[in-house]
Formats: C-alpha cells, structure tokens, sequence
C-alpha cells in the first residue's frame, strides 16, 4: 500500500462524513415537513422523547464507531511502518521503535521476549487472545446495533396504546373531537418513531458492518505477519537443528572465553603476589647488609671489640 493512498479505515471515515453531509442536507431541504411531523402539532411528547433517545443512542453507538475507526486506521498505519521496516537496511532499530500501544507492535515484543528468552509460544492462543480483546472492544456498538430496530417497534407499540386510549374516548364520546385527534396524534407517532428508528439502524449498520470488516482485515493481517515473518525469524523453535547447535556452541564458547579471562586475572594476581614476595625478600636483605654496615660503624666510634678479637 503506498504512502499516499487511503487506508480502509479512512475511505469509511469519509464515507461516514458524506453521509453526515447528506443527511444534514436533507434536514433543511424537507425542514416544513421534519418540523410538522416530529415537533409541530403533538397532543402529548411521547413521539417527541421515543425520537430524541433513539437519536441520541445512534448518535453515541455512531461516536464508538468512530474513535475505533481513528484507532484502527492507526493499526494500519503501524502495519505500513512494520513493512517499510521490513524491507530498510537498519530492520532491528525500525522494528524497535514501533509504538506501544498498537497491535503489532505489542506483538512484535511478545515474539521477541520470547525468543531471548528461547522459549516457545503457541500462536493460537495468541490469536485468540487478540480475537477476544478486540471483539471487547465492539461490544457497546453491537448493542447499539442490535437495540436500535427495537426502539422503533416499542415507539410504534406506545404510540398505537395512545391511539387506542384516544379510540376508547371517541367511542365513549361521541360529541368530542379529542378522541379522533388522539388516534391520529398516535397514528403520526407511530410513523414518526418507526420511520427514525429504520433510518438510524439503516446507517448504523452499515457503517458496523464496516468495522467488522476492517477489525478482521487488520486481525488477519496481524496473524499472517507473526506466521510468515515473526515466528520463522524470532522463534527458536522454528530453527534448523543446525542453528541450534550453533547457538549452543556459540554459548559454549562466549562462557569459555569468561573462564578464560578470569583464569588469566587469577594468574596476574599470582604473579604479582610473587613479585611482592620477591621485593619483600630483596628489601629484608638489604636491610640486612644495612643494619650489619651501621654496628661496625658503632664499634669503630665507640672503639667496642668485637667476640672475635677477645678470644
């Protein structure tokens, strides 16, 4: 994928905001109507509050929707920075600056923990640890997807109960009007409240078939990078026996080599242990020599016989 071009998760936020656009555009197109149907001319507010909380639980399940398109189009971006990585001179250093807080990037540790520490790990469980953390993150908006038709089909069931109370008046009173206003204030309900519920589960699900979409496309291109890049270069399991052994052997060696220079500093230490003894000895001598020097010079001051000179 090259640099310039839009990442999936862009080409759907855009999407997303031409929808937004379109919408928006329409509102002031049919404002008389909207404002007729939904506002104007209501007996009672119950059609008015069914449709403000089924836009607000859209417009909350559509903000999920979109900080988790900002976050995987940062998941994407990241996998493009793993593959321009990939093909550079100084791989190691690229790799090690990818981000924390993306997916291969946390991935890209785990291997290599566990390649320094030439232990084995099962790609499987990884696979579904990832599956499972981010199918947590997707859980208010499968609510919100899943409740949204409801909304529309319990402001429908309210309002033809206000259409059958305003029934029930007119019958018991034939000379009011109030019971035929009733039945069609519940029936414009009905309408009012079906009609926004199908629009917003129209839009919402849409755009969360959407990220499902791009949440497997990123998985999958997670997975197929550890199975064809990471595991065969970072797991020791993956090694021939033959770079196994030299591995060992290289180990064997490098420990060989510390026994080496500690023998080595043992073996200075010895020597210098000996040139003290040595210099010890040299120095007792001459003091020695010294001592004898200076008590013939007392003898021959204080004109002292010496044993030998007695007998």
């Amino acid at each position: 994928m090259p640099n310039d071009q839009m990442n999936k998760s862009q080409i759907i936020l855009l999407q997303m905001l031409i929808v937004l656009v379109a919408v928006t555009a329409i509102v002031i197109w049919q404002y008389e109507y909207l404002a007729d149907l939904y506002i104007r001319n209501q007996i009672t507010r119950i059609g008015l509050v069914i449709n403000i909380a089924i836009v607000v639980l859209f417009v909350s399940g559509l903000s999920q929707l979109v900080r988790l398109f900002f976050l995987y189009d940062r998941e994407e971006k990241a996998l493009q920075q793993f593959s321009d990585a990939l093909t550079s001179e100084d791989m190691e250093l690229k790799l090690s600056q990818l981000s924390e807080n993306t997916i291969i990037g946390q991935r890209y540790r785990i291997v290599s923990d566990f390649f320094s520490a030439r232990a084995e790990f099962n790609h499987n469980a990884l696979a579904a640890t990832l599956l499972a953390h981010e199918t947590s993150r997707t859980s208010f908006a499968k609510f919100v997807n899943n409740i949204l038709i409801l909304t529309g089909v319990f402001g429908t069931i309210i309002s033809l109960t206000v259409a059958l109370l305003g029934a029930s008046t007119a019958i018991s009173d034939t000379n009011s009007l109030r019971g035929i206003d009733i039945v069609i204030h519940g029936m414009s309900t009905a309408l009012s409240t079906t009609m926004t519920a199908i629009l917003a589960y129209f839009l919402f699900g849409y755009f969360y078939l959407k990220l499902l979409d791009t949440q497997s496309y990123i998985l999958g291109k997670i997975e197929h990078v550890t199975a064809t890049v990471l595991i065969p270069q970072y797991q020791a399991a993956a090694r021939s026996p033959e770079q196994n052994l030299s591995a060992m052997l290289a180990g064997t060696v490098e420990t060989i080599k510390k026994f080496d220079a500690f023998i080595r500093q043992i073996q200075e230490i010895s020597a210098k242990q000996d040139e003290v003894f040595t210099n010890f000895e040299k120095l007792t001598n001459e003091n020695m020599h010294l001592l004898r020097d200076i008590r013939g010079i007392l003898r021959t001051g204080f004109r002292l016989r010496d044993k030998s000179d007695r007998n």
